[in-house]
């Protein structure tokens, strides 16, 4: 108990207080010192699996939210924000395949229909400038 008081007192109040108790708080920072310098900048990564677990436990009321993000040691914003993504993507699993497929076509015929716009907007615009350049060109030619 005592240790973690010391660890309380570094990470509050940083490390010059315990420069000025005994040797072992000078070491307990320098394990706390090296245990942030090894840390990694890369995000944790969780697993599918892992992220319904947590959010069915929400959904199934065995617990707040807070009390849930303590239970694994994560922040409830997180896990919020996967609540609300895993009932956004639930309406997916019933979905009719037929409508998704007719979803896909008309998405392919929009991007086609996109391209034929800016290929006319391209041309377009090739058309005017030769035409502004013939006028220059008979204009100076007798």
């Amino acid at each position: 108990m005592q240790e973690l008081y010391h660890i309380y007192l570094f990470l509050y109040n940083g490390p010059r207080k315990l420069d000025r108790k005994n040797k072992k708080n000078k070491l307990i920072k320098k394990v706390i010192l090296n245990h942030y310098k090894n840390m990694s900048n890369t995000r944790q990564r969780y697993s599918s699996e892992y992220k319904v677990k947590i959010v069915l436990e929400i959904l199934s009321n065995t617990g707040t939210l807070t009390e849930i993000a303590w239970k694994y040691g994560l922040h409830p914003t997180m896990i919020s924000g996967w609540k609300t993504e895993f009932l956004e993507r639930s309406k997916e699993i019933f979905a009719d395949p037929r409508i998704k497929k007719i979803d896909t076509e008309l998405k392919e015929k929009e991007e086609a229909l996109d391209e034929a716009h800016r290929q006319i907007g391209q041309l377009t615009i090739e058309r005017d400038w030769l035409k502004k350049k013939y006028k220059q060109l008979w204009l100076l030619w007798p």
